[in-house]
């Protein structure tokens, strides 16, 4: 009986130690980024570390979980940035070192919000990954058919007033929006 037991315990003990160890966590600068679609790119940072005692290929995927049309995104790793057509990747990582895990977005002057799955897994182990999700908000500024008018608006940025001049005899309805995309206020103003 104690032999069976034994025999048990160190199975057990072998399986966890045959389990890659490894963390993939956020780093500092966190993985939920925003700013402007008319940015360049919008960047969410995230790290792996082997807690192993041996060097392990570690394999990378990424899944676009919720993406607006005409954005892209491509991600780092230790050692390359890949061009946004790569989705799995494989990299090494000795005992106790750590690499980068960055996801960079690419709005293309789209609003919207995105999110992105990064599965972490040593090669011929899938079933014990792990995952990070990156979080993207691109909000719009620009506003698409704009008549070239005479228009004066001011202060820039407004915080209880905003001064619209416009010259026109028509009826215009004015949206005011937040950075977030959110309208603040509607105008119908008959000239």
């Amino acid at each position: 009986m104690k032999k069976s037991i034994l025999a048990i315990f160190v199975l057990f003990a072998f399986a966890i130690s045959a389990q890659a160890q490894f963390t993939l966590t956020p780093s500092k600068k966190g993985v939920n980024a925003q700013g402007s679609s008319g940015e360049f790119e919008l960047v969410g940072y995230g790290y792996v570390k082997n807690t192993g005692n041996t060097t392990e290929t570690f394999v990378w995927r990424m899944k676009r979980i919720a993406f607006p049309m005409g954005w892209s995104s491509a991600i780092c790793d230790k050692n390359i940035c890949y061009d946004e057509s790569v989705l799995r990747a494989e990299f090494e990582l000795a005992p106790g070192d750590s690499g980068n895990l960055d996801v960079h977005l690419y709005p293309n002057q789209v609003g919207g919000t995105a999110s992105v799955d990064v599965e972490v897994f040593v090669l011929g182990d899938s079933a014990n990954g792990k995952t990070q999700d990156f979080d993207f908000n691109a909000w719009t500024l620009n506003v698409n058919n704009v008549k070239r008018n005479n228009v004066e608006i001011y202060p820039n940025p407004a915080t209880t007033k905003l001064n619209i001049n416009l010259e026109t005899t028509k009826t215009v309805t004015i949206k005011v929006y937040n950075v977030l995309g959110q309208v603040q206020k509607t105008h119908t103003h008959t000239g």
